[in-house]
């Protein structure tokens, strides 16, 4: 091979080398394992949609002799016991009026309110009542025919209080004086039998039933499909006392949200406790939790 053979033989691998170099052909790397990426954790977020509202609960002599609301929890828009969102509910009077709804789940009467003050220790929203109280029973023309005694045993005569929280200034807010129309919120009914709750979640005419223990500590209890109760059965209803547990009652079935599945409302002694259904049928969840500062009896 002469030497002009040569040196073309050895540019023409050169030039090989550098174009499979340049394409990745004859270049070797560390082998690397692929991996998957994992795929980030479904994190419920809190409501955005839905009314804004207060919470609260109604006495007809809680302010030092005359009605008053506690309020208990804020949905604006997520759920929240933060005192000084309730307090600003009341003072900057977002809430201007209450619905109080009586112990079958009827609109009692309506709490305009004036202002904040405190008796006893608790934080009230007071101002004017119109309508009878949470336990009488009235007739057609709005006339107390009688009193409930299982709600008088119950709940004192004081129930559940809801108003609609407005903006406090600006060009949406109502003019100071105005008062909004009553809050109309869809009412539902639940029963517990035993140990469990049951409650219509979907509104497919089928009960839901869920651990009532788990409820009252606070988890988040799955539906029990398979729950026999020996054949006992229970009568629906708004509000009602529950025979197994002391010092429970269930002041409340009604849709807070507006989602089209019903909240159910507990008072465990003076703590609040708020369950609903918001991301599945099958599943309650703690929406709220919050303590009356007065006592509930």
């Amino acid at each position: 091979m002469t030497l002009f053979e040569t040196e073309m033989q050895m540019d023409f691998r050169i030039t090989i080398t550098l174009g499979l170099a340049a394409c990745g052909g004859t270049q070797s790397s560390p082998h690397k394992p692929i991996t998957a990426t994992p795929k980030p954790a479904v994190v419920e977020k809190p409501a955005t949609e839905g009314p804004s509202l207060l919470l609260g609960w109604y006495c007809p002599e809680s302010a030092a002799g005359r009605p008053g609301v506690e309020p208990v929890l804020a949905r604006d828009p997520a759920w929240t016991n933060e005192e000084a969102v309730l307090e600003r509910a009341i003072s900057a009077r977002r809430a201007k009026r209450f619905s109080v709804l009586g112990y079958q789940g009827q609109l009692s009467g309506i709490l305009s309110v004036a202002g904040g003050a405190t008796s006893g220790g608790a934080r009230l929203a007071i101002g004017s009542y119109l309508g009878a109280e949470p336990c009488d029973i009235v007739d057609s023309l709005g006339n107390v025919r009688s009193t409930d005694e299982q709600c008088l045993h119950a709940t004192q005569n004081c129930s559940l209080a809801v108003g609609l929280l407005e903006p406090a200034g600006g060009f949406d807010a109502r003019p100071y004086e105005e008062d909004p129309e009553a809050a109309e919120l869809a009412k539902s009914a639940a029963c517990e039998i035993g140990q469990n709750l049951a409650v219509d979640v979907d509104g497919d005419g089928t009960a839901e039933r869920f651990s009532l223990s788990e409820i009252l500590a606070g988890r988040s209890p799955v539906e029990l499909p398979l729950q026999d109760e020996g054949g006992r059965t229970c009568e629906s209803s708004f509000a009602s006392p529950i025979a197994d547990a002391e010092d429970l009652v269930r002041v409340g079935v009604l849709d807070l949200d507006g989602d089209g599945r019903p909240e159910v409302v507990y008072r465990n002694a003076s703590e609040f406790l708020v369950y609903g259904a918001p991301n599945s049928p099958a599943r309650m969840e703690l929406l709220g939790r919050a303590k009356l500062t007065s006592s509930p009896k």
